[in-house]
């Protein structure tokens, strides 16, 4: 697929750490698969494989050094398994059951005694297609057939076959990116006409109560101080409360009138219909306080936009006080990220993407909405916080224009935490487009050192709070003109309320640990990230690592 695309994404997460013990040597269950099969389970392969795909992928753990392999096979219009072989090539016992789980969820939602931690990416980067799961939260897929606190050790030179029932892509679609909770994604997986070999499956029509599973994906997208979020149902634009508001009160100042004078001109271009206004404070008050305030600023937004939109637009506004953090309330960058309007805008309206701009003050947080003196001076610039063409942010980072160099070609060394030594050694292994939305990178970073040493990528940045678990989130695309993406969210099908989970490489769970490096081990992550339609190159940075500027996007 070409490097095209807007942000989207997944992340499921992989496996590591949490051993329960030494593995036993008298538990010999047979293969996994729903139902055994008579005959001989033949290895993984498939239709040979289109240029340009990968289905074997290095196990994802520092328990054991392994490989897993994909094939994918439509068995009708609607059905196609996806089956998996992992090896056990060197180490010892191999918790295999919690690691083939989905571990986007808690486990009475996703068991642990099952293959459904397998997913695969729709074209158009808005979503995961997960199996089929019935009433009881058990998968179409195959299981070890104990209750999940039992799970068979994968012993060195071993091997496990697994298959799972999913919802199969139009049939126009032949490739697939393919996502598992052992690896780093699978891209362009083959998808061959006919059931596996040797494999019998659970079929759906003979399940009526099973239904597939989807989750949808969510990007995000920043300049400076303005966060953008684009799903399936609407984009959610943050814009700093210090600059739309003068110090502990919901009058506008000078730039946030002008900004938000701006943004109804563009609305009003792009015929919008409908837009929703939630206010947000940081943790320095209580509800009794915070509440007030937010509820004041969102209506103090509502009536300014709905005077420059003169009636045309349904707008509603609420406030949720401290409650919604999407930062550390803990740092004064967190608390300033917490304390913003969030303007949404349906999806079912055609929109077109516009950036936030200047920088922002840090004035002290708000107590109460009280008014100003007439007199009071603007605290921030005149520039307003919109400059683009519309209301909806751009659609992700990329440059059209430089085709740049292979990700391969770029290294970098520097230390694992701002100002803090030992330093580490990052290089990359790949930035490929694997969706309409989205692009897979890939990274390796060693130490080099005689000492251990803990990466930071899940708490390097503020916004650690943002996700339902811990992963090495602190990896962004830049573009030219400062536009910032972050990895994808995969959202939380369990429970709609909860945080999302990061579609990049797990640092917790049952992946505890992968973020720290013994003395001379390398260890491979990925995290996938939205891009521009049509974008050639973009700027990497990993942690606080130094920027490799013109990657290729192949």
């Amino acid at each position: 697929m070409g490097g095209r695309l807007i942000g989207a994404g997944l992340a499921l997460v992989l496996l590591s750490g949490c051993s329960a013990g030494p593995p036993g040597t008298e538990d010999e269950e047979p293969e996994p698969t729903a139902k055994a099969s008579p005959t001989p389970q033949p290895s993984v392969a498939a239709a040979p494989d289109p240029k340009g795909a990968i289905t074997t992928r290095p196990l994802y753990t520092e328990q054991i050094t392994g490989e897993a392999s994909v094939t994918l096979h439509r068995v009708d219009g609607d059905t196609m398994v996806a089956r998996m072989k992992v090896r056990n090539e060197k180490g010892g016992g191999f918790r295999v059951w919690p690691a083939l789980a989905d571990q986007s969820g808690p486990i009475d939602h996703y068991p642990w005694n099952g293959f459904s931690g397998v997913a695969w990416l729709d074209p158009d980067g808005r979503s995961l297609h997960k199996p089929y799961f019935r009433p009881d939260r058990s998968c179409l897929c195959s299981t070890s057939g104990k209750s999940g606190k039992e799970e068979r050790y994968l012993g060195e030179g071993e091997e496990i076959d697994v298959h799972a029932v999913l919802d199969a892509p139009p049939e126009d679609v032949k490739a697939v990116t393919l996502v598992t909770s052992l690896a780093e994604p699978f891209v362009d997986v083959p998808i061959s006409d006919g059931a596996p070999d040797g494999v019998e499956f659970d079929d759906p029509e003979d399940e009526p109560d099973a239904e597939p599973e989807t989750a949808d994906l969510e990007a995000v997208t920043e300049t400076r101080d303005s966060m953008v979020f684009d799903n399936a149902d609407h984009w959610a634009v943050n814009l700093p409360a210090d600059d739309l508001f003068f110090p502990n009160s919901a009058r506008l100042t000078g730039l946030g009138t002008r900004t938000l004078e701006d943004m109804a001109k563009r609305m009003r271009e792009e015929r919008v219909t409908e837009a929703a206004i939630g206010g947000h404070t940081d943790d320095s008050d209580d509800a009794s306080v915070s509440g007030p305030l937010s509820t004041a600023q969102a209506e103090s937004v509502e009536k300014a936009l709905g005077e420059g939109l003169k009636g045309r637009v349904a707008l509603t506004a609420k406030g949720y006080g401290n409650g919604n953090p999407i930062a550390d309330n803990g740092t004064d960058p967190g608390r300033e990220r917490n304390r913003r309007i969030t303007i949404s805008l349906p999806k079912d309206q055609e929109l077109h993407p516009m950036a936030p701009a200047p920088p922002s003050g840090s004035p002290s947080p708000g107590a109460s909405p009280s008014p100003e003196p007439p007199d009071a001076p603007s605290p921030t610039p005149s520039t307003p916080l919109w400059n683009g063409p519309s209301p909806t942010p751009s659609a992700g980072p990329g440059d059209r224009r430089g085709k740049g160099r292979p990700a391969a070609e770029f290294a970098v060394t520097g230390a694992a935490a701002a100002g803090e030594e030992p330093r580490v050694d990052v290089a990359l292994t790949g930035l490929r487009a694997v969706s309409e939305r989205s692009a897979l990178l890939g990274y390796e970073v060693t130490n080099p050192g005689d000492e251990e040493v803990l990466l930071n990528l899940d708490s390097v940045s503020d916004q650690w709070r943002a996700f339902r678990a811990g992963a090495a989130h602190a990896v962004y695309l830049d573009s030219p003109g400062d536009l910032r993406a972050h990895p994808v969210r995969v959202r939380s099908v369990d429970d709609e309320k909860a945080a999302p989970y990061c579609l990049c490489s797990s640092t917790s769970g049952i992946s505890n640990g992968t973020d720290t490096l013994g003395p001379g081990q390398t260890r491979r992550f990925y995290a996938v990230l939205p891009i521009e339609p049509g974008a050639k190159a973009a700027s990497v940075k990993i942690g606080v690592m130094p920027e490799m500027k013109g990657v290729r996007i192949d």
